[in-house]
């Protein structure tokens, strides 16, 4: 599927319906775009005040991006790295850690595993908290 020219006819702005609906189009535009470009994320205004949030997508992947308490701007993705339930339902909001509500497991707003319940009992005392952070974005601009 090299050729999408058909799609689109630049003339008269007439669109294939099938861009919208195709699944092959579909992820020939989640490996050409989502998957290689910049994409915005949200605006730096939306979240002023440390421990700011908005919940949203890049691509499929739902992320959280949260200012920071020195004034940055980090993205995660929106799972508990434990068994994979998402840790913010929210659209946006302020917090000063995130938990899941599965096992809860809570999380510092720069992704950090701060807490673990039961984490002697169940983990005796072992269990490296650096290995179990939220997963970053890698590039966050």
């Amino acid at each position: 599927m090299n050729d999408l020219s058909h799609l689109v006819d630049t003339k008269t702005g007439r669109q294939s319906k099938k861009i919208f609906t195709d699944p092959d189009l579909y992820e020939l535009e989640m490996e050409r775009i989502y998957a290689r470009c910049w994409l915005f994320l949200a605006h730096e205004s939306q979240i002023p005040e440390p421990g700011d949030f908005m919940r949203t997508f890049m691509g499929e992947d739902e992320v959280l991006v949260i200012r920071q308490d020195d004034g940055s701007i980090n993205a995660f993705l929106n799972f508990c790295p434990h068994r994979g339930n998402r840790i913010c339902k929210a659209d946006k909001g302020h917090q000063r850690q995130f938990s899941c509500a599965y096992h809860g497991w809570s999380f510092g707003t720069n992704g950090d595993l701060i807490g673990v319940p039961l984490e002697t009992e169940a983990y005796y005392d072992k269990l490296n908290k650096q290995d179990f952070g939220l997963i970053p974005v890698t590039q966050v601009d």
